[in-house]
């Protein structure tokens, strides 16, 4: 419902931001009997690249509230492929149980902001851009009508992504981590090797990430870390170094892709300790965000704005939305698969022998990701069972070569150093810490591809 609101108006629910997270907020509010606005600055700026990924616990939030995801879906997803790019076979990663959607990003948005304002409940304020906030109301400017409203609201989301407002707003912490750029690019009559599969190439720059978007087009997410020169960046060189971390079969596509004008996005990580202050809680993006590779992003969005509107205190919504543990494991698998130092390439190898391994490994991992299983032991004990197939294989090099036993402590030392993940995981005072408040839990962001790398892991041993 489209109505414009006086210069001072009141609702129960206030959400700035109408993207995923902002319109499933919306609705779960609504169908709580809440009278909600729905307020977006920008409506225009869902034309771009952005999350179009929903793992199974998001489909099913969707569904929970009424939501058609049939009619959602442009296509369903089992699982992922990951490509070791080391001549083995790939890794099959099914879900533990249910399909994930997909669908390009714009369209998503429509969709579930079409559900959301065809409920009579939800006022649909486009073109009105949050400034301020004061206690609890909202400062707006309507451009549309080039004049400023003031909305008060009995609770407030703020579900306006990476470079919130309302986070600023309420004295959030705003420092992210860039870690790459990624380019979208649409591969048109390409057949993938596992159709139904969300499929993860490494051997590139960064790792690509490709699934299918309709009956035609391949989403192709090609990630190009930050401390490449802006040259990698080029059209030519983009297709130059990717080309061979690709199947054969998806060659020509993607040299037809690489020939028109395609988007990029800032990918970083922030961790998500920040969740708002009082009646003035973040959603989705806003509280925090890892790289896209795991497709984790709307997944979390979704379940946070179903959670928002059933939690009565912002204690029990934190404590509900924790996604420490998806968000260590997203870092920590794009450390790997993005570094290319000796120790990144052992601990890559080592993650991959352990899924080609275990069949439980394999479905672990997956609702580790996913967030379904949300316990730091769970991920704790799976990365141990990588860094230690890493321990033993290079105890057994060392021997085979004649490697000297203080260059292999050396080399044990660095690798030692990736467990600061589970260590993290395991720590007795983790959840004491988070309890505290925002701010408190040790960072989980993976340090930046650099020449200090090496080092800065040596320091964690």
């Amino acid at each position: 419902m489209l109505t414009p609101v006086n210069e001072s108006a009141h609702v129960d629910v206030a959400i700035v931001g109408a993207g995923p997270t902002g319109a499933t907020a919306a609705l779960a509010f609504a169908r709580r009997g809440a009278r909600v606005a729905l307020i977006e600055g920008h409506p225009d700026a869902a034309q771009r690249f952005a999350g179009e990924w929903l793992h199974p616990p998001g489909v099913r939030t969707l569904r929970s509230l009424g939501i058609d995801v049939q009619a959602l879906a442009a296509r369903q997803g089992h699982g992922f492929a990951i490509f070791g790019g080391d001549g083995e076979d790939p890794v099959c990663l099914p879900y533990d149980s249910g399909c994930s959607i997909a669908r390009v990003h714009e369209e998503l948005v429509f969709h579930l902001r079409e559900q959301a304002c065809g409920n009579s409940l939800v006022q649909y304020l486009p073109h009105h851009v949050f400034s301020a906030l004061e206690g609890n109301t909202l400062q707006l400017l309507d451009r549309s009508h080039d004049r400023r409203v003031s909305l008060r609201a009995e609770r407030i989301i703020g579900a306006d992504g990476r470079g919130s407002k309302v986070r600023a707003a309420l004295g959030g912490p705003l420092e992210s981590e860039q870690l790459s750029y990624m380019a979208g690019l649409e591969l048109e009559d390409a057949p993938l090797p596992f159709e139904g599969l969300g499929h993860v190439f490494l051997g590139g720059p960064g790792p690509a990430l490709l699934y299918r978007i309709d009956e035609r087009r391949v989403r192709a997410c090609l990630d190009i870390p930050v401390a490449c020169p802006t040259s990698a960046r080029r059209s030519e060189a983009v297709y130059a170094a990717f080309r061979s971390a690709l199947p054969a079969q998806l060659e020509p596509s993607l040299r037809r892709a690489v020939a028109k004008p395609f988007a990029w996005a800032s990918t970083g990580v922030r961790t998500r300790t920040f969740y708002g202050r009082d009646k003035a809680w973040l959603a989705g993006d806003a509280i925090g965000h890892v790289h896209p590779l795991s497709g984790v992003g709307i997944t979390l969005g979704v379940m946070d704005a179903e959670a928002a509107s059933r939690t009565t205190s912002l204690e029990e919504y934190r404590r509900e939305r924790d996604a420490h543990v998806a968000e260590m494991l997203a870092s920590v698998l794009y450390l790997a698969f993005s570094r290319t130092d000796a120790s990144a390439l052992r601990i890559r190898r080592g993650v991959l022998r352990m899924l080609r391994s275990s069949a439980a490994e394999r479905r672990r991992t997956m609702r580790l990701l996913t967030g379904e299983d949300r316990a730091s032991t769970s991920f704790a004990d799976a990365f141990l069972h990588a860094t230690g197939h890493v321990v033993l294989t290079g105890a057994e090099s060392a021997v085979a070569r004649r490697q000297s036993w203080s260059e292999w402590a050396r080399q044990l030392r660095v690798d030692v150093g990736w467990l600061k993940w589970p260590l993290h995981a395991w720590a007795p005072a983790l959840g004491a810490i988070s309890r505290r408040g925002a701010g408190s839990r040790p960072s989980v962001a993976a340090p930046t591809r650099s020449a200090k790398t090496t080092n800065e892991w040596r320091s964690l041993s």
